[in-house]
């Protein structure tokens, strides 16, 4: 292999081998982490990538640039790329700081304030440089719109992850890294149900890598329901061992085939992942597409002991860190109101969140339900859309049905439906 295996190659072997468009896109221009062959090799990538809309292969890179490449790399992109950056702040503020020395600090003509600026003005252009992924030139406008237009006026599939339902895959063109969806009810309002109907179509229809957190329920709870889910059979016969031989059979057949997945659904104990950065470590680790959190408010804080900062901090945390891996859906509480029948008549918003504002605040797009158990509510569920990625508000409504485990959209709406804010 032409040069050692150094922690750019690292990196840019995990980009070739498992790397996704949005990452090499979203990053911005990484050229200033690399030299010589390295550099040779980010180029081709980042040119192919706009070029093509596909990431090269090893073998591509090394017929197009005369080097090679890593065989067998573990871990992610996102990981080698922090690994890298650390590396290169490190060894830009050596630099960095002998330079002001010999230049300012030594000799008879040394100024003290010269050296000072000096390191501001170079500290400041390290920062921009790190940084660089949060900094978008419009000038490139053209290589992030252009294919994903294409894409959709060819009528190919959404290029973000989709939720299932109609209304909201047509609204959002599918969730992108970034994205911070909330669910928000009372409790047993049915927020988990929901969440793991999400989780199950992007993972079983898109074939997206799934990490699903429960902060409420212990991990056999979860499986039961999703297995019953998958398998369309009644999560009360099967909790309870009721099943007809008709769903029996059905539940073989439907568990037979999660084995042969070709993507994992990784389902994580709330009580192993207590924080933020807990989770950030296992979506890392686990090379996860996207997130699920269910009961979000219920995370712990390693400094913050007091309920309402807590919940603001980790909501901060989770739109700051844990989205750029993969979009992020999460469930939180409404507050609790006196007079919760007056409250359903008005119409829950935003400000009904509890503990955070931030929560509403920092969300793309915020879903409530709300509906308590009624006549009306025992085939279907009406969802609120208390807020769109652009603004939007309106409702629609899902199957509630328990005997085939069935939360599929009645009757999606179209956009004039909905209405902007």
């Amino acid at each position: 292999m032409n040069g050692a295996v150094t922690l750019g190659r690292k990196l840019l072997a995990s980009i070739a081998s498992q790397g996704r468009i949005a990452d090499v896109v979203g990053w911005g221009d990484l050229s200033y982490l690399f030299s010589g062959g390295e550099a040779a090799i980010y180029r081709f990538i980042r040119d192919h990538a706009r070029k093509f809309g596909t990431l090269p292969t090893r073998d591509t890179i090394q017929a197009h640039t005369g080097e090679s490449l890593p065989d067998h790399v573990p871990e992610t992109p996102a990981y080698w790329l922090e690994r890298k950056t650390q590396h290169f702040v490190e060894t830009s503020l050596k630099r960095i700081v002998e330079e002001t020395g010999q230049k300012f600090l030594t000799g008879p003509g040394k100024d003290p304030l010269k050296a000072l600026d000096h390191l501001l003005a170079e500290a400041m252009a390290l920062s921009v440089r790190r940084h660089a992924g949060n900094l978008f030139d419009f000038r490139d406008a053209l290589n992030l719109i252009l294919p994903n237009y294409v894409k959709a006026a060819r009528g190919e599939e959404k290029h973000g992850i989709l939720m299932g339902w109609p209304t909201l895959d047509g609204m959002t063109n599918g969730l992108l890294p970034g994205d911070l969806v909330s669910y928000v009810g009372r409790p047993a309002a049915g927020k988990t149900f929901q969440l793991l109907f999400s989780a199950h179509y992007a993972w079983w229809v898109q074939h997206k890598r799934v990490l699903f957190v429960s902060m409420e329920m212990a991990t056999p709870v979860i499986v039961e329901r999703l297995s019953a889910m998958h398998s369309q059979v009644g999560l009360t016969p099967l909790s309870q061992g009721a099943l007809t031989s008709a769903g029996v059979g059905r539940l073989k057949q439907g568990l037979v085939a999660v084995k042969g997945a070709d993507q994992p659904f990784w389902i994580l104990d709330g009580n192993l992942t207590s924080t933020v950065q807990d989770i950030i470590l296992y979506a890392r680790q686990l090379a996860a597409e996207c997130i699920y959190i269910d009961g979000a408010y219920l995370l712990k804080h390693p400094t913050e002991r007091d309920r309402y900062r807590r919940v603001a901090e980790n909501a901060d945390l989770i739109k700051s860190e844990l989205t750029p891996i993969g979009p992020v859906t999460a469930s939180w509480q409404f507050k609790r109101s006196e007079n919760r029948r007056q409250k359903q008549k008005e119409g829950y918003d935003l400000d009904d969140i509890a503990y955070a504002d931030a929560i509403g605040q920092l969300s793309s797009l915020v879903l409530g339900l709300f509906q308590e158990e009624s006549v009306e509510t025992l085939n279907q569920r009406r969802v609120s859309i208390l807020k769109g990625r652009k603004g939007e508000v309106g409702e629609f409504n899902i199957l509630w049905d328990f005997q085939r485990m069935n939360f599929q959209e009645v009757e999606p709406q179209i956009p004039v439906d909905l209405r902007f804010v």
